[in-house]
């Protein structure tokens, strides 16, 4: 799942706002976007506005984005930072599933990535889109 289609299904958190801005930076880079996750830091609610980190997998290597969206319109910004997929160290993925409390049966498995370095550590809420991820890490990871 893309970044365009990880807002035409319209999963959360949203940062639609800043899509082109990460298209425009990937550009200048000559680098492709194959998956994106994103997590929510802060809400919108919270003093410091809302904070969304956005994890993007490429043919180049791992995106890591952090987008700020203060009240203060002269302080949002977007900064991202790339590792090299040589770079990346300890990318594991944890799953569990457990029985629902009512039915008994078995529910669908809870998705948790973990990253060394860079220092990723997040439940991962959209399954599929973080199952889509995963796998276009694990694809690139496997070619170094």
């Amino acid at each position: 799942m893309n970044i365009h289609d990880w807002h035409r299904e319209g999963l959360q958190p949203a940062f639609a706002t800043v899509e082109q801005w990460i298209n425009d930076q990937l550009g200048y880079l000559g680098a492709e976007d194959e998956a994106v996750y994103a997590v929510s830091l802060r809400d919108e609610g919270d003093r410091g506005g809302l904070a969304v980190r956005i994890l993007i997998a490429t043919d180049v290597g791992l995106f890591d984005y952090l987008w700020e969206r203060p009240e203060d319109v002269t302080k949002r910004h977007l900064t991202g930072r790339h590792y090299r997929w040589a770079d990346v160290r300890g990318f594991h993925m944890v799953a569990s599933t457990r029985l629902g409390a009512e039915t008994l049966m078995r529910t669908e498995p809870l998705w948790h990535l973990e990253i060394a370095d860079p220092a990723v550590d997040i439940d991962m809420e959209e399954g599929e889109a973080g199952l889509d991820f995963w796998k276009e890490c694990i694809k690139e990871l496997d070619k170094v």
